[in-house]
Parts: structure tokens; sequence; C-alpha cells
């Protein structure tokens, strides 16, 4: 009776969605460094004594965006964008202001965005980049984001290579290729990536640097979680071991065409790593 209509809402969604298990919004600063300190176990790094100097907010509380405190951390383009992000219900991570916004209830939100923190507890505030390296740098954050979700919910699945496929034919079937250009550009964008990392090619720094923001974002979130699926399965088989998961989240991924390079590194030890079509 006391639960706020919303998170019973999303609970109810989850549910659907077989994500059964729901972050603790009761408690949630405890709940989310509790996340952070079991994928610490898992991977075995130094955790620094101040990782609980983190706010966290749950879904329709935005409070934090009135506090002045927070505020003057970030210039207007970066509020603008945060605010952008917000609006369109994605849980957050705000390294300047060690916030953390989990815009939904389930434990795949939570447990992605205290990967993230991890992240920036290792390695530290990201750096102005070219275009090409913040494109990949974004690909890594994804995949480590996803792949520490990974680790508290074996469960949690991402669309792969004949997901986007099929979305490529169901949205020309309908006709919708201009109507949710951004879906249909991110598909067929992922397919030729695909092809071209087959062959150790990156996206050119021409076709990045065309790219929109929300493209950019739609793109390196989907290249990111795909590598994130592929690097779990890749650990469970041994083929990626905690030596090389270590250096993914203490790497600041520093120097020209770092980011690029160690996304083909990765990808080629991935070879040969099979994923389960089911679970």
């Amino acid at each position: 009776m006391h639960t706020p209509p919303i998170i019973v809402q999303q609970s109810y969604i989850n549910w659907l969605y077989h994500e059964e298990d729901n972050f603790d919004w009761i408690d949630a600063k405890h709940s989310f460094t509790n996340i952070v300190e079991r994928i610490v176990n898992i991977i075995d790094v130094p955790l620094p004594d101040d990782y609980e100097d983190i706010e966290v907010y749950t879904c329709g509380d935005l409070s934090f965006l009135k506090l002045e405190k927070f505020k003057k951390k970030f210039s207007k383009k970066e509020l603008k964008f945060i605010h952008s992000q917000l609006l369109n219900s994605e849980s957050y991570f705000m390294a300047k202001g060690r916030v953390a916004y989990i815009a939904n209830v389930s434990i795949n939100h939570a447990a992605e965005e205290a990967s993230h923190y991890l992240k920036f507890l290792l390695s530290g505030l990201e750096k102005p980049r070219s275009h090409k390296d913040a494109f990949y740098a974004n690909v890594l954050h994804e995949a480590i984001g996803f792949f520490g979700s990974k680790l508290i919910n074996r469960k949690r699945k991402c669309v792969r290579l004949q997901g986007f496929k099929n979305e490529i034919r169901f949205l020309s079937a309908a006709g919708l290729e201009t109507r949710r250009h951004v879906e249909y550009e991110t598909s067929d964008l992922f397919i030729k990536h695909v092809r071209g990392v087959r062959q150790s090619k990156l996206l050119h720094t021409n076709k990045i640097t065309r790219l929109s923001q929300k493209l950019f974002l739609s793109l390196s979130h989907a290249i990111g979680y795909d590598l994130g699926d592929h690097l779990y399965y890749g650990f469970m088989d041994g083929k990626i071991t905690k030596q090389h998961i270590q250096k993914l989240y203490t790497d600041p991924f520093s120097g020209e065409g770092v980011p690029g390079e160690l996304f083909l590194s990765f990808s080629k030890m991935l070879k040969g790593v099979r994923r389960p079509k089911r679970f």
C-alpha cells in the first residue's frame, strides 16, 4: 500500500519481461553500493575507501536537478544532455556529481550503473577525445556496463546480429525506414560494423563525425552491449581472463586510437566464443 504507483507499474512490466529481480528502491544507496561490492568480489579489483561517497536516486525522484551544488558541477550543455537522458527514462551515472539515477527498479539498470560507477572509481573522469576515439570509448563504457550487469544477472539479454537483421526486415516491410530512422540506421550500421570488424576494420572517422548525437549514442550503445554480452561468455569460458577484465575497468583508454585498438583486440580474443541462443 505504501509503494508508489510508478514502482508498482515498473515491477509488473519487468515481470512480464522475465526481469524478476527488483532493485531495492527503499534503501537505494546501500543496495547500489552492495552491487558494486559484488562486482568487485568477482573481478578482484581494489575498491577505493570513498566508494560509498555517492548519491543514488530512483525513478521519478529528480530532486537532485534543483540542487545548486549539483548544477554548479556541470556546464549548460552537459545539464541539457542530462535532462534529455532522464526524459528518455534512461538510467544514468553522472560522474562529476557522483550521482546515480536509476530510472527503472530492474536490477539490470542498477547493476549497469554500478558497473559504470566502478569504472569511474578505478580510472577517473573521461577527458575530451577525437570523434572516433570518443565513439569507441563510449562503446567500451557501454560494454563494461552491460558486462557488470550480466555478472549480477546472467539471464540479461541484449540485441545481437540476427536481431538487428530482423529489425531491418520489419521496418522495411512496414515502410517505417524514415519515421523510425534512428532504429533503422542503428541496425544497418551495426550489421555493417560487424562485417568490418571481421576484417579488422573500424568505422571511418568521417562516418562517425556525420552521425547525429542520437545515432552516435544509439549505435555505440548497441555495439557496446553486444561486446559486453560477448565478454561475459568469454569470461565464463576462460578465454577472457580476470586480468583482461581488470584492464577494462582500470585503463583510462588514453592515447590517440587506443579505444578502437582495444575494441579490436577484444573482438579478436572473442572469436570462437559461443553464446547460447536461448536461456
